[in-house]
C-alpha cells in the first residue's frame, strides 16, 4: 500500500541528489527513473501516480536512508527506510535481504568503506557568511575553499558505498548507501551525520555484520599552542580522542597546510569527505576550546 510518509517536493528533491551524487561516483543515471524507482518504494505504481495522491507538504522534519545492494548473479536490490530512525534501520533490512537468500553476513568482512571523492570535475567550494546589519539586507561573505581543504559541513551528499568480501578475501556484495535529513520548512537537505557516541560507521557494520569494527582513525588539523606554530597535525579516532601529535605547523597562506594534511589522510586511502567524517568529533572540540574559530 503507498504511503505519504514523505511529500512530492521532498520525492523530486531526493531524486535530484540520487541523480547528482550517481553521477559523482560514474554511474549512469537519469533524473526521471530516480523518480519513478522512489515512488515504487513508496508503494506507488509509478510517479505519475505519486505525484497526484503525495501532500506537496509534510509538517516536520525526518531521516531517510536509501541502499543499493549489488552482488554477483542477483539483481541489485533498492532498500528504503523513512523515519528518524532509518539510518538504524536500513542496515537490518539490508541484513534481513541477505539473510533471506541464504546469505550469512557474520561469515564476511569489510574490506572498504568509504564516501568517494567526486569522479566529476571538482567544482569550486566556498564558505559562505551571512551577517545581518541593523538595517537593511543581510550580506552574504563568500570564502573560497583550497581544493584540499577540509569542509565540515553537511552540505554533500555523497553514498558511503561498502564493499563486502569473504573470509579468503573474494568480492561479496557491495551496498551503496545514502543518508539523507529533510527539513520540511526550507524544503532543503543535509548529510546524515549521526552521533559521535556511536559512529554510523559502527552501527552499519556491526548491523549486517554482527561484528563491532574498531573506530576509524585520520588526521586533521588543530589549534597549537605554540604562537610560532599555530597549528598541528593529530591523529585521532572517530570519537574525536587524540592518538597522537604527529607536527606542529607554522601559519602559511594558500592551502598549504591543507595541502601537507592530505598528504598523511592519502596514505590512509580517505576521501576528503572519509576526513571529514573521521575527524569530526575532535574538529567540534578544538573548535569548542578555540573559542569556536575553525582552521581556514
Amino acid at each position: 500500500m503507498a504511503t505519504s510518509v514523505l511529500s512530492r517536493s521532498q520525492i523530486k528533491l531526493l531524486s535530484q541528489i540520487l541523480h547528482s551524487t550517481s553521477l559523482s561516483l560514474g554511474r549512469d543515471s537519469q533524473l526521471a527513473l530516480q523518480r519513478e524507482t522512489l515512488s515504487r518504494l513508496l508503494g506507488f505504481n509509478d510517479w505519475n501516480s505519486a505525484s497526484a495522491l503525495l501532500p506537496d507538504k509534510i509538517a516536520g522534519d525526518t531521516d531517510v536512508a536509501i541502499a543499493l545492494l549489488e552482488m554477483p548473479q542477483h539483481d541489485a536490490k533498492r532498500i528504503m527506510c523513512v523515519g528518524r530512525d532509518a539510518p538504524w534501520r536500513l542496515p537490518e533490512k539490508a541484513r534481513d535481504y541477505l539473510v533471506d537468500r541464504s546469505v550469512d553476513p557474520s561469515q564476511y568482512v569489510v574490506t572498504s568503506y568509504t564516501r568517494p571523492d567526486s569522479l566529476l570535475p571538482q567544482e569550486k567550494r566556498y564558505y559562505e557568511t551571512i551577517f545581518s546589519p541593523s538595517a537593511g539586507e543581510p550580506i552574504t561573505y563568500k570564502e573560497q575553499l583550497t581544493p584540499a581543504e577540509i569542509d565540515y559541513r553537511p552540505s554533500y551528499h555523497t553514498p558511503v558505498v561498502i564493499t563486502f568480501a569473504n573470509l579468503q578475501g573474494k568480492f561479496a556484495f557491495k551496498l551503496t548507501v545514502w543518508l539523507v535529513s529533510l527539513y520540511s520548512k526550507t524544503d532543503s537537505a543535509s548529510y546524515f551525520t549521526g552521533a559521535a557516541a556511536k559512529p554510523l560507521y559502527n552501527s552499519i557494520i556491526q548491523s549486517i555484520t554482527g561484528t563491532e569494527p574498531k573506530l576509524r582513525e585520520a588526521y586533521c588539523i588543530v589549534g597549537n599552542a605554540d604562537a610560532n606554530f599555530p597549528y598541528a597535525i593529530v591523529r585521532c579516532d572517530e570519537r574525536g580522542a587524540e592518538l597522537e601529535f604527529i607536527k606542529a605547523l607554522r601559519y602559511s597562506p594558500g592551502g598549504e597546510i591543507w595541502e601537507r594534511l592530505k598528504g598523511y589522510n592519502d596514505q590512509l586511502g580517505l576521501s576528503l569527505l572519509d576526513v571529514a567524517e573521521v575527524t569530526n568529533s575532535r574538529w567540534i572540540t578544538d573548535c569548542e576550546n578555540n573559542g569556536g574559530e575553525t582552521y581556514d
